[in-house]
Parts: C-alpha cells; structure tokens; sequence
C-alpha cells in the first residue's frame, strides 16, 4: 500500500483586519476596504473573538459556561472534566443565525466521498487559522472582514513581511491534550520541511522564491516571516485547506516520526500496519475527517467514532472551543451520520425522496423536482442566487499531449481553442443543464472581484459557429469531401478525445454535458469522442499527461483565488481541473528540471502572478490581475461553459439556523456551510424519529 503525504487542496478567504493590526484598516492595502461595524445593522455578525470582545462590543455578558447533557453525564460519571476546564481561557463567540439552538439530535446525511469532508459532511467543518465572515445581502455579497478563528488575532508589520499570530490560552485537542505553538511548530519543521513527508513543498507556502519561516514567540504566539511582502496572508490563513497549519497535533502523531521514535519502534509500526515506508504510516494517521482514523486528535466540532463502507458516525468533541451567545458550548448536535452511497444519482435520489436532513451541492437539473417534493419530503430548498462556482465544468485541451505531435500542433494554436468556445451554445447548455439558472460564461473571474471587466465575460463566449469555421478555416483544417469532418494537416480525420467522470458530480452533469458539446463541435467539423472513465483514472491520465480533452471543474475565481489557487489561469499546480499542459506545469515546479518549457507568453502571465502576490499597493496588484484575466480571455487554457449555478441546498424543516440565502459554493472553493458556522445549526423540537436515532 502506497500512499504519500501531500498539503491538502486549499480554499482560502478574504483578508482584513478584524482584530486591531499593526496596520489600521484604513492602511491595509485592498481596494474594497471593510465595511466598519455598522454595516452589521443590515448583514449579520457571525462572531467575536473571545467573551470580552463580545461584553465590549454587545454590552452583554457570559456569566457561565453550559454543555450538552450527554458531556454533563460524562462529568458526573468522571469521565471528563467540567466544561469551563474543558473551554479555553477565551473561547470564540459565535452569534447563533436565527437563535440560540438547542441541544440534542443526530444530523443525517449522505456522501458519496468518504474520505472527503464534502457533501453533507460539510457539517464537520475543517476550523482553519482564521475564517471568513461573510454578510447575507445580495446587493453586497462579497465577505466582510476575516474574524479569529483558531487564532484569537493578529498584527501584521508594516513591511507586509511578517505576521504575529496570537493562540488562544487553555485551548485543547479532542483528546484533551494542550494545543500550543509547539503544534505549528510540528507542522512546519517536521511535516512541512521534512523532505519524505514533503518532497516539494508547494508554492502556497512560498514566497519570494523562499518557503515561510515560522517561528515560535511563546507557548501561544507564533511569527511568520516572509522573504518579501505578502499582504494576502490573510486569505492563505482563512477557511479550510490550510487548516495543516492547526492539524498536526505533535503529542499524538511524533510516534509515527523518525525525530521523535526510534528506528525500531518506528518500522515495527510500519509493518503492523501495511505499509512499506515510516511516511506512509504517518500520512494515514495524519489525515483527520479525510478518511482518517478515530485516534487522531481534531479541532473540529465532531470527532471520528465509527466508518464502514456504508456508513460513518462523527460524535460531538467535548473539547470544542466555541460557546454561543449565553455560553453554550457548541456544538449543537449530538451526532452526525452519514450515509455512504455509491454515486451522485442515489445521492439526488435521497435528496429528492426527503432521506437526509442536509444536502448541499446538489444538482440545479433537479431543482423542480425538489420543489415538487419538498411538502411531501419535509424538507426547504434553498436556492442561493449568488454561487461562486464561475465555470460549473470547463473543458482543458492538453498542449503538452505527447501522443501525437499533430494534434499536439492544433491545440497549441490559439484559434482552434477560441473556435472551439465559440462554437458552443452556451445559452442552450444552460437552459438545457440548469433550467437558466446559471450564466453562460468563460473561464474567468467573478462580477464581485475588484479584477473584473465585462470584457471578460463576452470573450469568446457568444455562439457563432460562422466565427468557429472561420478560425479553423485559416488554421487551414480543410474539410473531407462530404463537408462533415475537417481534416488535420496530416490528411487524417480531425478527432478528439474528452475524458470524463460520468455522473453528476456536485450538481454537475458530465454526460449530458459532453453530449452537448459533441453536437456543438460536429457543426464545425470536429470529431469528439467521449470517454468514460472512474474519477481515480481521470486524474492518474491528467496528471500523467495521457488525454487530450479534459472535462473538470471550472474556475470558481473571486479576488482570493487569483492569489491562492489561479489553477485555471497560470502554471501553479498539478490539478486535474488544469490539465491543460501538465508538462508544463511540472517544468514550473521543478524549476525546469523536468516537463517542458513551456512558452514564453505563458511563463511570463505566470510571473505576473508571482507578482501579484508580493504587490504592496492597490494600482499594481489590480494592473497585474487584469493582464492576468485579459491574457486568458483571449488565449483561453480552459474553455468555461455555464457559471454561476446555483444551489439547490435541501434543508429539512426543523434544522434551523440555517440563513435563507447567500454564497452557495465560494471563496476559493468553500462550501456555504463553511462560511454560516454549522456548529450552531440545530433541531427545534420536536425531534422526527431518525432525528433521535443513532
């Protein structure tokens, strides 16, 4: 059994002050400056740092600390201590969304990825460094300023080189074990550094050609300093995806480190447990809500207790650091059990019948049916207007396929991937696919982003087959004599390969979308064949550079993505949504000590990029990002399809808390639940009988 530890895919969020930084916020270089706290009077608050902030800012006070009645039977039995020895010195405050929730109850849902914490297992949200916080109007549905989450808050230097992070004091692992600067510090020498568990440390953790230096201050504070200034910290800090940072509980997994364990002790448990590497070892124990194992120590609201092929159990942590507005320790629900199922269609068929009381990301081709079933299902549909998924799917053509050095030709010029975009019927697809809800759209950035420019969006976008012939026409691909295939310089047929997952995959329908895309391209002469393939064979040929056509997800790009996962745009990272020059892309990460140079238009977009990141003021960061999107627009490296698709979210009727509306999907990828802090999701009573159970 081969498995090796790689930094988790990220999702990062917008970056501002919300506890007082070195810089004011009146200084902090972004042009949409936050919103100060009286716009809070018309978007909600979602929490404060610590009950101080709370008294400061409310007038309100927490006199004391409650638990739920299964942790008060555990303390009674003297199996755990008391709640307020359980809580840290300053546990953040989260302002519940409708009000305070009740104890009790199991969460029912259902996931097709067990080894994920998508799908409804979204309720087991992964607590990043900080977090995003995001207000509800649809006028203004950017997030608002970042609030402490792990850290309790921050002072950035003015240089942008360096970061002060402050820890909150008494603040435990689901084990009870103290969670302390040494943990980060266990992340970054010993995870991050270590060369076996890190072979090449990614580029999210590198800045001005220098991986981040971490540094300990005392038990509860850390420094982070940066080779250059790096003012977007704070989106690489926020949300899940770099929650390695607050992880990687030292206590628990330096058993399974050659540092901390000797070399005996260390390849005997490595044996026991299958594997032929001491990091092999280490990765499976690492891995928490992601397929890991019920030991590992957690920071999140619910802990690991039972996994099958067929079903998982997450129970409360009753060391979980959040309380709400009376001091209720979060959170609300007793249990979270997930259903196990094979595919996404048993999976919108639960959701449609009413068999779970939570599903987020399902498919908008279903939507009437779930407003058709919703009364007979006991369950609302929420339909949040604003998605952040840009491009739903989009299609990568390979410019580094290396099985044939003809086609290889074609999908390098820039006019066969523009009249393949034209070519497609966007506003069809999206009447078709999604009962016109999304909108017809290129790979490109959001309307919200301080990037955007109309121009961006009618790139390539309209539907004029008359334009598509015309650019193939000059590309000189003749058609054969029956005028219904064009022919490549070789005299051959011009046929594709799209590979795919077929399914519907987060609401997205990968079969009838490449149908229609097989239709639209026939009516200019170009061949596609669909192939079929598993989602562990989709990314083994992308990654391996052995497709042609590729049919992944699409940009979801607001202000944050550009900076923290522009895989869409530039050379970044091996991703399977990228796979339009993974060559090239391994040329960049090894500095050019394997892959294929690319050329020299795309490695200089990419340094506009790099750029970007180090920019210390609003001009040249927003220069930079529209020649990024402006390059793109016009030499397309993805073809976008239908974007902005919203939910539907299946709620059932007594699950509260849960906001009516706002970001379904987002800010570089975090679901909607991520954002509304399901901790403080609850039952109103009374309880259904599956509520009770289990």
């Amino acid at each position: 059994m081969k498995r090796t530890l790689s930094v988790l895919a990220l999702s990062l969020a917008v970056c501002a002050a919300w506890v007082v930084p070195a810089l004011s916020q009146g200084e902090y270089p972004f042009t949409w400056t936050p919103a100060p706290d009286s716009a809070y009077k018309t978007a909600h608050r979602w929490a404060w740092s610590n009950p101080a902030e709370y008294q400061r800012i409310t007038g309100k006070r927490i006199t004391r600390y409650n638990e739920a009645p299964m942790l008060a039977e555990m303390v009674r039995a003297g199996k755990l201590p008391s709640v307020d020895k359980r809580l840290p010195d300053e546990p953040l405050v989260v302002n519940p969304y409708e009000k305070v929730g009740q104890y009790g109850g199991t969460a029912h849902v259902a996931t097709t990825r067990p080894n994920w914490v998508g799908d409804g297992l979204h309720l087991n949200n992964a607590e990043a460094p900080l977090r995003p916080n995001v207000g509800l109007t649809l006028e203004d549905p950017r997030p608002r300023p970042n609030v402490p989450n792990v850290f309790k808050g921050w002072e950035m230097s003015r240089d942008y080189r360096s970061i002060t992070l402050q820890m909150r004091k008494g603040m435990k692992w689901s084990d009870g074990a103290p969670f302390t600067a040494d943990d980060i510090l266990f992340w970054y020498e010993d995870v991050l550094l270590n060369k076996e568990l890190t072979p090449a440390v990614d580029s999210r953790w590198i800045i001005g050609g220098k991986v981040w230096e971490v540094r300990k201050v005392d038990d509860y504070t850390v420094r982070i300093n940066f080779a250059a200034p790096f003012p977007w910290i704070l989106y690489n800090l926020a949300t899940w995806g770099p929650e390695d940072v607050v992880s990687r509980p030292k206590h628990y997994l330096r058993q399974f480190h050659p540092r901390y364990t000797s070399a005996e002790e260390l390849a005997k448990k490595t044996k026991e447990a299958g594997f032929d590497n001491w990091y092999e070892l280490f990765a499976e124990r690492a891995l928490q809500h992601w397929g890991g194992t019920s030991e590992v120590p957690t920071l999140a609201p619910y802990i690991l207790k039972e996994k099958s092929t067929t079903k998982i159990v997450m129970e409360r942590n009753p060391y979980y650091w959040k309380v709400d507005t009376e001091g209720n320790q979060l959170p609300y629900f007793d249990r979270i059990s997930a259903r196990v199922v094979a595919n996404d269609e048993i999976k919108e068929t639960m959701g449609i019948a009413g068999e779970f009381d939570f599903g987020w990301g399902l498919s908008a081709a279903n939507f009437p049916a779930y407003i058709a079933n919703a009364e007979k299902g006991n369950y609302r549909v929420l339909n949040y207007p604003y998605s952040n998924r840009a491009g739903a799917l989009a299609v990568s053509i390979n410019q580094t396929y290396a099985g044939d050095s003809v086609l290889r030709g074609i999908f390098r010029d820039k006019r066969f991937r523009q009249a393949l975009s034209v070519a497609v019927d966007r506003g069809e697809m999206n009447e078709f696919l999604y009962h016109g809800q999304g909108r017809p759209m290129p790979s490109t950035v959001l309307p919200v982003s301080m990037f955007y420019l109309p121009e961006y969006d009618k790139a390539y976008t309209q539907h004029d087959p008359d334009k598509a012939n015309s650019l193939l026409d000059a590309m000189g691909l003749k058609w054969d004599s029956s005028r219904e295939y064009r022919l490549r310089p070789d005299g051959k047929r011009l046929s594709v390969i799209l590979l795919i997952v077929p399914g519907v995959s987060e609401g997205e329908d990968s079969v009838a979308t490449s149908e229609l895309l097989v239709k639209y391209w026939k009516r200019v002469g170009v061949e596609v064949k669909i192939e079929s393939v598993s989602g562990e064979l989709f990314n083994a040929r992308v990654l391996g550079n052995e497709h042609q056509l590729s049919l992944g997800g699409g940009a979801t790009t607001t202000d944050d993505n550009l900076v923290m996962a522009p895989h869409h745009f530039v050379l970044w990272h091996q991703w399977t949504d990228s796979g339009y020059g993974p060559l090239w892309i391994t040329w960049y990460l090894t500095k050019g000590e394997k892959g294929e140079k690319p050329p020299q238009e795309v490695i200089d977009v990419t340094r506009k990029w790099e750029q970007v990141l180090t920019a210390a003021n609003d001009e040249e960061r927003l220069r930079l990002g529209r020649e990024i999107f402006r390059w793109n627009a016009e030499n397309i490296l993805t073809i976008g399809l239908v974007g902005m698709v919203p939910g539907p979210d299946v709620v059932r009727k007594n699950l509260r808390n849960v906001p009516p509306t706002g970001l379904d999907g987002g800010i570089a990828g975090t679901a909607l639940i991520d954002y509304y802090y399901p901790e403080q999701f609850y039952y109103e009573p009374p309880l259904t009988e599956t509520q009770k159970l289990y």
